[in-house]
């Protein structure tokens, strides 16, 4: 004897069996995607030696960080997980006043991942975390307070408007640009402005042959808007890979003028309205004179990674010295891993804690004398 179960049974029993498969594929996505976070780091020599939990979490981290557009891309506020974190004003690290205190000396580095993070094993080991540590061991007169404005991909197009636009609304005392890896990048970024005068977008001078790579940085920020369903993003990812088919660089003496122009705006500004700024030229797999590991020799030997790189680097490390006539200092640090024989870079641009603790050294032994003297002249 058979039993006729009724349409609306059957109605809300699919429904409740497409749910369980929906819960099946999300957590199966969700797994799939911690155990194999695909992403490169995970293949890189200096990350052999990290526990295996933080290192997936690294990179799990790194794909599940939300971006939104403000002409920009701009981190979501308020966003945490274990080795990355996003305070309500969207820069990676603790919490900060909107409004600075009389007793600190605020400073803002800015620049892309490579000043982000990306590839750091937490907050605190990213350049701007490492450079926060030094200044908390030394005695100043004032407190010294480091905030984390690097925004994954910005080049100094994206820098340049997020100044303008966000960051000196926060009074700072001192802005690091560091830089380089995006400006060399596949395109040169040029403003789009309205009748008014005001940056509306950014349109890239790269050649035509050089869009057609696979995935675009807008697919990237597309598809992190999955924060709850993650399947799909999985599945794209599984599709797409985000690192391959990217075009040669070509010397851009394009990128190389751009750089100059926008940082000499913005150090003149700095003159004009009593806050420092501090230019740099970053390092890239290949600019030092070191032995690379065997995972950076595999990188530095794929067709076409050098090609241009370095020498549109090296055009930006000679346009310091024309900044250095209005900025208050420049460093080039193209070569500070110079001797190094450890392995370094988790990529061909981003480092692990190590390398961000040489570079951030660095940058405090340079930039120590201007802070000291700033908050001398302010006493």
């Amino acid at each position: 004897m058979s039993v006729q179960v009724s349409y609306k049974k059957q109605f809300f029993l699919s429904i409740f069996l497409f749910l369980i498969i929906l819960g099946i594929a999300e957590g199966s996505s969700r797994l799939y995607e911690f155990v194999d976070p695909h992403c490169d780091f995970l293949k890189s020599d200096v990350m052999k030696k990290v526990d295996p939990f933080l290192k997936n979490s690294i990179c799990y981290d790194h794909n599940s960080v939300k971006w939104y557009f403000d002409v920009i891309p701009r981190y979501v506020p308020d966003q945490h997980f274990q080795t990355i974190n996003i305070n309500s004003h969207g820069f990676r690290g603790p919490e900060i006043n909107y409004e600075k205190n009389d007793d600190t000396y605020r400073i803002f580095m800015i620049g892309g991942s490579t000043t982000f993070g990306s590839g750091a094993s937490s907050d605190e080991t990213t350049i701007p975390g490492f450079l926060q540590k030094f200044f908390d061991n030394v005695n100043l007169p004032k407190n010294v307070e480091v905030i984390n404005a690097g925004i994954g991909g910005a080049s100094s197009a994206e820098e340049k408007f997020y100044v303008e636009n966000v960051l000196l609304d926060f009074n700072p005392d001192l802005l690091i640009i560091y830089d380089g890896v995006n400006d060399v990048g596949s395109g040169t970024l040029i403003e789009v402005y309205d009748e008014e005068g005001n940056v509306v977008d950014f349109e890239s001078g790269m050649s035509d042959d050089s869009k057609n790579s696979d995935i675009t940085q807008d697919d990237k920020i597309r598809f992190q808007d999955f924060s709850f369903y993650r399947t799909p993003f999985v599945i794209h990812k599984l599709i797409f890979d985000p690192n391959t088919n990217l075009p040669p660089t070509q010397i851009s003496e394009k990128s190389i003028s751009l750089f100059k122009e926008r940082w000499t705006e913005i150090c003149n500004r700095g003159n004009d309205e009593n806050f420092s700024v501090i230019v740099t030229v970053q390092p890239f797999l290949g600019s030092s004179d070191r032995l690379w590991s065997t995972s950076e020799s595999v990188r530095i030997s794929e067709k076409d990674f050098l090609s241009g790189r370095l020498q549109t680097l090296d055009g930006m490390v000679e346009s310091l010295k024309e900044l250095d006539d209005y900025c208050s200092n420049t460093i080039d640090l193209t070569n500070v891993f110079d001797g190094i024989s450890e392995p370094i870079y988790v990529d061909g641009s981003h480092m692990y804690d190590n390398g961000n603790q040489i570079v951030a050294e660095e940058i405090f032994s340079n930039i120590l004398p201007n802070i000291i003297n700033d908050i001398e002249n302010y006493e």
